[in-house]
């Protein structure tokens, strides 16, 4: 019996992760381990030995409430024996953080608990969140500009609305994909093929970062 003691508080008290038990009949925590605690900023067990909404938001991100989702993600472990998935919760401070949340169904003591194990991912999503504010901001940069944006690889991959209207064409699947030489014509003014010349000036571009040039379209 010690050695089961032992390994118990291996696994669950000494994890480098908040642990905690629910109980499968009220889903309720029965038990939480230190880590949890200082994850959620509370000093008695008594706290936080409630249903998982109640450490958590009224609402997910998705809209959906936390007393919801939360009985969803535990019947979703019960049924397939784990369930992984993201968690917004509430610290004792009323600060909001993300969770990776794993549930597990094991039987202990001869009764079916959920083990659920909490790893802190809070600075990851919102990094992630950071990063999917700024790409919202930058195409919405890209096609407001009044100067007409082109992202190419030998072939046009991207382009914003001024440079359609700039090059009479109606929508971009009638230009994305065409070659800079097509949307000119067969010669510079220089003499050079249209062609040649473009395909220069982007390898130009691609070995020193920048280049400017003057072109003549059709």
């Amino acid at each position: 019996m010690k050695k089961y003691e032992e390994l118990y508080d291996l696994i669950f008290e000494q994890s480098p992760f908040g642990v905690s038990l629910i109980d499968v009949e009220t889903y309720k925590f029965i038990d939480a381990n230190a880590k949890m605690l200082e994850l959620l900023k509370y000093d008695k067990k008594e706290d936080v030995l409630d249903h998982p909404d109640k450490i958590s938001p009224k609402y997910q991100p998705d809209g959906r409430l936390s007393f919801e989702k939360a009985n969803e993600m535990m019947d979703l472990a019960i049924k397939n024996g784990n369930h992984t998935f993201e968690w917004l919760c509430v610290r004792s401070d009323s600060v909001e953080f993300w969770l990776e949340v794993s549930l597990t169904l094991v039987t202990l003591n001869g009764k079916k608990v959920l083990y659920d194990t909490w790893k802190d991912i809070d600075e990851r999503k919102k990094s992630e969140e950071l990063t999917i504010s700024m790409n919202e901001n930058f195409k919405e940069l890209f096609e407001r500009s009044s100067d007409g944006i082109i992202v190419c690889d030998n072939k046009f991959l991207e382009c914003n609305k001024t440079i359609l209207d700039m090059l009479g064409y109606d929508n971009k699947e009638q230009f994305l994909n065409l070659h800079p030489g097509e949307i000119s014509p067969e010669f510079q003014p220089d003499g050079q093929s249209s062609i040649e010349k473009s395909n220069s000036l982007m390898q130009e571009c691609m070995e020193t970062g920048f280049v400017e040039f003057e072109w003549v379209h059709q």
